[in-house]
């Protein structure tokens, strides 16, 4: 979209690692300042004004706060737990528009635009746990929550969604056959609801209801070509060209 401007974010955070005895545990806070914030947004079609035109557009300065917790911990020789939480409160500035419905017959006159200023507090969770069948044999579970979250022009409701994977390792490991049930219980879906410019509720569907079955194959030696690619980087410094 060419009428977009660029999202600039300024951030400052500090982070703290602590070793455990089967993993780690890192703790953070975090300040962030976004400018011309790109987010979604509903217009009333000046063309047809019965109609909605959904897009990208800029909003005003938005700032948001918080701290987060990653942990990645090894409870049991075969099984491993990587998870992380934030908690954050975001607020932020923009325009809305509005068209009153008992209005008979209304022109692009009777559109009225506000300046709406929100707050909200947001929280995400994320799991990754990975078990050790074989030595050949491992297996993976993934779940995210992502909670609910107000925007300017959007309420969007939590979100949930469950992955499991299996990975199988052949040819004296450089070949790996993978097995992975993407959203297993079909949860994945953006539900919101809305007050400008009309009330109302929708929902968005992804393909995230998914089966893979692949198969890699890794040629040659991986020492040397991690050998190979750190030569062309050094090279690539040591160029003083224009790119």
């Amino acid at each position: 979209n060419v009428n977009l401007r660029p999202q600039f974010t300024n951030s400052i955070e500090a982070n703290y690692t602590r070793s455990l005895e089967k993993g780690s545990i890192t703790a953070g806070v975090f300040y962030r300042m976004i400018d011309d914030l790109i987010n979604q947004a509903v217009y009333v079609d000046r063309f047809n004004l019965d109609r909605m035109v959904l897009t990208n557009d800029n909003f005003d300065a938005t700032t948001a706060y918080g701290f987060e917790v990653s942990s990645n911990y090894k409870p049991l020789e075969w099984w491993s737990i990587n998870a992380s939480f934030d908690l954050f409160n975001q607020t932020q500035m923009g325009i809305t528009e509005s068209l009153d419905p008992n209005i008979e017959n209304p022109t692009t006159a009777d559109i009225t635009q506000n300046t709406k200023e929100i707050e909200n507090t947001v929280y995400n969770v994320r799991m990754i746990n990975n078990f050790t069948a074989t030595k050949q044999l491992t297996f993976t579970a993934f779940a995210m929550f992502r909670g609910p979250q107000k925007g300017i022009q959007f309420s969007n409701k939590s979100m949930f969604m469950t992955n499991i994977g299996a990975r199988y390792s052949i040819f004296e490991g450089k070949g790996t056959v993978s097995l992975n049930y993407n959203d297993i219980f079909n949860t994945m879906k953006a539900r919101f609801t809305a007050t400008n410019p009309y009330a109302l509720q929708g929902q968005f569907n992804w393909e995230s209801n998914t089966v893979y079955v692949g198969f890699n194959y890794r040629f040659g030696d991986s020492k040397f070509r991690a050998k190979k690619r750190k030569s062309r980087e050094d090279n690539v410094k040591d160029d003083n060209g224009m790119f």
